[in-house]
């Protein structure tokens, strides 16, 4: 699926073998805000950067944890309605 006309990001790898390989990522753009999201359709969560007015909020009961096997805080839940102009 492609929103408001752009085509996938794509980005090249290039690796030691000398092969090349492209990796496509759709990303929309909310206007009204002028913020970008990865869309991951396999996603259960998704994580946007801790706002200076979450950084005085209690943590909240989920807590994730990334492959590193580091705990990963989260402060709250919210959801976001994009403004995507269709």
């Amino acid at each position: 699926m492609l929103l408001l006309g752009r085509k996938l990001e794509q980005q090249t790898l290039v690796s030691l073998g000398g092969g090349t390989k492209v990796i496509n990522r759709l990303h929309v753009s909310d206007r009204t805000s002028k913020s970008k999201y990865l869309i991951n359709s396999g996603a259960d969560v998704s994580v946007v950067p801790l706002s200076a007015a979450s950084k005085h909020r209690p943590l909240a009961s989920l807590q994730l944890l990334a492959a590193n096997r580091i705990s990963i805080s989260t402060y709250s839940q919210h959801l976001l309605t994009l403004d995507l102009r269709l």
